[in-house]
């Protein structure tokens, strides 16, 4: 059942979209629905029937808009009485961040990426640190001033993953501590005017000096050698500053092992000093840190992972919205095609989430594909265990839709005759790289006419796709339907075994 006011594109929604139906429009700037330029009309279809956290600002003076999945990172202070208000007036103890990024889209100056930005907000009373990875992009219309109606916002908050993170590496301190009661420990006394280190057996053996010798006193340079050459001059800087000052001395640098390896530490001291400022006495103690360190490195490492796999998910839906706005007869063509496809694109999301994003098989994506359409029975490929990358998987998961979809409506899996059969190899010309040759082949059908136009699933077979794994791709009809992709196996994944 469809909406008699006129406003059909915003049925749906759930609870924005009833909000967005029985809101006083006709007092707001941007006028009564049935008056909004199309270009908002299909942002404000889209924002309300997809599960990912968006928001737009409209016009001048950035009246907002806001779905479901984004209400659940707002508080009692802004939702719902922020739907159809100006930007400002919502967002006043955040507009020296947000404002000059909507004015760079709105002045036609481009779009902005932000990662694991801190943004603070006040939501249920209390004013909280709320980390996002956003961007702001335009929504053109050509009738606003340069060309540019509104802003759009795709958004995801990060807070629980930072959060995770600073307590990860609180963590990992807290179990360094602990544990440097036991072997992680070494304890040092210097005697500063007779250049005689004094240290325990622990502290001996993990800067590589004899214990023995250590334990008669040795002077500072024979410690000072493990010390790693990038960090030793800032060592000695730092110890000469406790020298001079008297004061506490805390560094942490790493240590040459033998066999080539490295530990990292982390020394604290204080140095006395006698009547006159001279020093006499320093001591002090070494943590072992390296699981602290590797814990923290694994941290950043899983952090860029995360945002890179944010980026790229981003990268392909704004792919799939452009591609298909561009071919879409009406907005509600528009929402049943980018539903699919996003579906489609969920599938492929889901191989990735259960092979714990290393990657997927090739013959794996394609069942997951073809799944849907229930002709497993006519559908037939072979070829080598090919893993897919993770962005692999993803472009070429839209592909196979497409190629699945069109076999549906118009090709081999529309009639019971037909097969389809995907094939693949791996191989090489003498001098050159590895390279992943894919057909998909359909037979039992005649092709009346070649298509006159380029659809969507052309510009993903014979373009994005290809472009995306750096290889080329064709279509041809002249004996049934058959894509040909020819890529570079190093930007595909890597062979296993045959199968």
């Amino acid at each position: 059942m469809h909406d008699d006011s006129g406003a059909d594109f915003l049925r749906g929604g759930g609870e924005m979209g009833a909000y967005m139906r029985s809101h006083d429009w006709a007092s707001s700037p941007v006028g009564i629905p049935e008056q909004w330029p199309q270009s908002l009309r299909t942002a404000v279809r889209i924002l309300l029937n997809t599960g990912h956290p968006m928001y737009i600002f409209w016009g001048d003076s950035g009246i907002c808009f806001y779905n479901d999945a984004y209400r659940l990172s707002i508080g009692t202070e802004r939702h719902p009485s922020s739907l159809g208000r100006p930007a400002r007036e919502v967002w006043e103890e955040i507009w020296p961040i947000i404002g000059p990024q909507i004015a760079q889209v709105m002045e036609g100056r481009g779009a902005t990426w932000h990662e694991n930005a801190l943004v603070p907000i006040t939501r249920n009373g209390i004013r909280e640190n709320v980390y996002w990875t956003y961007s702001f992009g335009p929504i053109d219309d050509v009738d606003a001033r340069n060309g540019i109606g509104g802003v759009l916002v795709i958004c995801s908050e990060t807070t629980p993953q930072i959060v995770a993170a600073e307590r990860l590496a609180a963590s990992a301190k807290r179990l360094q501590m602990a544990l440097s009661a036991g072997r992680g420990i070494g304890t040092w006394d210097w005697d500063v005017q007779k250049d005689r280190v004094v240290a325990d057996e622990r502290f001996a053996r993990l800067y590589g000096v004899d214990p023995v010798k250590a334990e008669a006193g040795a002077p500072i340079a024979e410690f000072f050698r493990a010390i790693h050459p990038a960090d030793l001059p800032r060592v000695q800087e730092r110890v000469g500053h406790a020298l001079r000052s008297g004061g506490l001395f805390s560094e942490e640098y790493r240590l040459l092992q033998a066999g080539g390896t490295e530990r990292w530490v982390l020394a604290e001291g204080s140095c006395s000093l006698d009547a006159d400022g001279e020093p006499l006495l320093f001591s002090g103690v070494s943590f072992d840190i390296t699981d602290r360190k590797e814990a923290e490195q694994r941290i950043r490492l899983l952090m860029r992972e995360v945002n890179h796999r944010v980026k790229n998910q981003f990268s392909v839906i704004l792919s799939m919205i452009r591609e298909t706005t561009k071919r879409a007869s009406s907005a509600k063509d528009f929402e049943a095609q980018i539903r699919r496809r996003i579906t489609a694109l969920s599938e492929s999301h889901d191989l990735l989430v259960m092979g714990d994003w290393r990657g997927s098989e090739i013959n794996e994506l394609l069942a997951a594909q073809i799944r849907p359409f229930g002709a497993r029975d006519q559908v037939q490929f072979s070829g080598p265990s090919v893993v897919l990358s993770a962005s692999a998987t993803q472009y070429l998961g839209i592909a196979f839709h497409e190629l699945a979809t069109n076999s549906a409506i118009h090709g081999a899996l529309a009639r019971s005759t037909g097969k389809v059969m995907v094939t693949w190899d791996v191989g090489s010309t003498s001098g050159c790289a590895p390279q992943l040759t894919l057909l998909w082949k359909e037979t039992g059908y005649a092709v009346e006419t070649k298509p006159v136009h380029k659809g969507f699933g052309t510009v993903v077979l014979e373009r994005v796709t290809p472009q995306a794994v750096s290889g080329s791709g064709s279509l041809d009809y002249s004996d049934g339907l058959t894509w040909t992709l020819v890529a570079p196996l190093a930007a595909i994944g890597s062979t296993v075994h045959t199968v």
